[in-house]
């Protein structure tokens, strides 16, 4: 079944409500209805048809739901792409996905001349056509959802890229409705009817797409306030504001959140705090528990399982945990010859499950390295505890072999920013002609900090084993990240 049909669905069993807010203005669930089958009808009459290539690139806004929605009732495959990219990136997607049209904010749109139609969504822009012009002219009256098949691909979701060159995932129609719903089954103990949430992940990641369709598949009238982006201020503002009971980002925003003088004045109505797309450093968790006295629970997932495949009891969760897989999703812990390992045991995650995409677009020969014998090989090194809760380690494509020692960059960081004066340190191997590898750090220091590397070093001989501290330390003012917060290793260099 088309995914586009559980707007429908929602509209039919709840009636029509207000289920989103933006800059104080009310969307309803029957406004993106409507508005997302104008632009579906101006989309089939351009020549849009099932199966083609659709990219959005819009900043969180009630455009997103509209577009997203009227992609996917065509039939097509739709491509979020985050407006923030630069040239050259924006450049390769579209070259290899080969779209025939696009939905673009005036940040992306000068990167999309070439595409044949061009859908302009905040103002104008010659040789573009204006989304408002479409949403007036259209009726859509004659339009509905496009029939599909539930192992037709519904989106290509790019990865980040953080070692290299990006891979379009494709995740089917199957993949994302279950996954929302088993997030659902996993949520639904602790939602309340009158719960509003927050958003400001993007709505083009994983994360924020799968939170997307997820407010219309609850039996309930879930209202959601969205931002155009996280700002820190603001997003302590609209937690007191609306009373929020739920948040869930990314270890980057809890680290900011951190430094506001005045978090515990505002955030006193969260129940429930989630973290996910990357692991959240154990200061982070110790200090928000101080400061706030409540736990981040922690959850677990890939673009290529369209989002998440574990999470911890929200109100009970294990720190240091990622929790125990979803219902419906199956993962063990294997060794180097595929073989299942005990409890306690490191080795790397395998996932099976209605969630795991259906393969990397155009990329067969990376698709047989990571889709075999029915299991998703994740990359990620981690084990099981005795009480089945999942515990990440580092992935294995940045395990660093050291004189024929392995070491996991992991391991290296949690022993540094447990120093006073180090706010980040991100860890990775550099070639050796002695020891194959060495060890570098890239560490941001806390505000007015003169720590030398060389203290560090010392500090460190105190607390980890001496072949695990970095030969080399660089101090940096900030870590490069994905807009969803996922370290880019690749361009953190020793070289000015």
């Amino acid at each position: 079944m088309n995914l586009a049909y559980i707007l429908k669905e929602n509209i039919q069993r709840l009636g029509e409500y207000v289920f989103l807010i933006f800059h104080d203005r009310e969307i309803t669930n029957v406004d993106v209805w409507n508005d997302s089958l104008k632009l579906k009808a101006y989309l089939r009459k351009q020549g849009v048809k099932k199966g083609d290539r659709v990219i959005v690139t819009l900043e969180n806004s009630p455009e997103v739901y509209v577009s997203f929605q009227a992609v996917l009732a065509c039939g097509a495959v739709l491509v979020p792409v985050v407006p923030r990219l630069g040239k050259q990136e924006f450049a390769y997607i579209v070259k290899f996905v080969e779209p025939v049209a696009c939905i673009a904010c005036s940040k992306a749109s000068e990167h999309l001349e070439r595409v044949k139609i061009r859908i302009l969504a905040d103002g104008d822009r010659e040789n573009w056509k204006s989304l408002q012009e479409i949403l007036c002219e259209e009726t859509g009256e004659r339009e509905d959802v496009e029939e599909v098949s539930d192992d037709d691909v519904a989106v290509i979701l790019f990865t980040s890229g953080t070692t290299g060159v990006p891979k379009g995932v494709m995740l089917t129609h199957r993949n994302i409705r279950s996954n929302v719903q088993m997030i659902y089954e996993r949520q639904k103990p602790y939602l309340h009817k009158n719960e509003i949430s927050l958003i400001c992940v993007p709505l083009s990641h994983a994360m924020g797409l799968l939170g997307l369709v997820a407010n219309f598949i609850q039996d309930f009238r879930k209202k959601s306030v969205l931002m155009e982006k996280f700002v820190v201020d603001e997003v302590l503002e609209n937690i007191k504001k609306y009373r929020i009971r739920a948040f869930r980002g990314v270890p980057a925003m809890y680290a900011v959140m951190l430094q506001h003088p005045r978090l515990e004045e505002y955030v006193e109505s969260v129940e429930t705090w989630g973290s996910g797309t990357a692991p959240l450093p154990e200061w982070i968790q110790k200090e928000w528990q101080r400061r706030t006295g409540k736990l981040i629970a922690e959850g677990y997932g890939l673009s290529e399982t369209t989002a998440v495949i574990a999470a911890n009891p929200e109100r009970n969760p294990r720190p240091g945990s990622v929790g125990i897989p979803l219902d419906g999703v199956e993962i063990k812990i294997v060794d180097e010859e595929g073989n299942p390992v005990k409890p306690g045991e490191t080795g790397e995650v395998v996932v099976r499950g209605p969630n795991v995409m259906k393969g990397y677009f155009k990329n067969p020969e990376e698709t047989k390295k990571v889709l075999r014998d029915g299991w998703l090989y994740t990359g990620d090194l981690g084990y099981f505890d005795e009480d089945g809760y999942l515990h990440l380690v580092g992935r294995k494509k940045e395990l660093i072999i050291r004189g024929g020692f392995n070491i996991l960059p992991g391991d290296v960081e949690r022993v540094m920013v447990q120093h006073p004066d180090v706010l980040e340190a991100v860890v990775k191997g550099v070639p050796d002609k002695v020891m194959g590898e060495e060890i570098a750090a890239f560490v941001v220091l806390r505000p007015g900090s003169r720590l030398s590397e060389d203290e560090l070093r010392r500090w460190m001989r105190e607390r980890i084993a001496h072949n695990k501290v970095p030969r080399y330390i660089k101090f940096v003012d900030s870590i490069p990240k994905t807009p969803s917060g996922k370290v880019l290793r690749r361009k953190l260099t020793l070289e000015d």
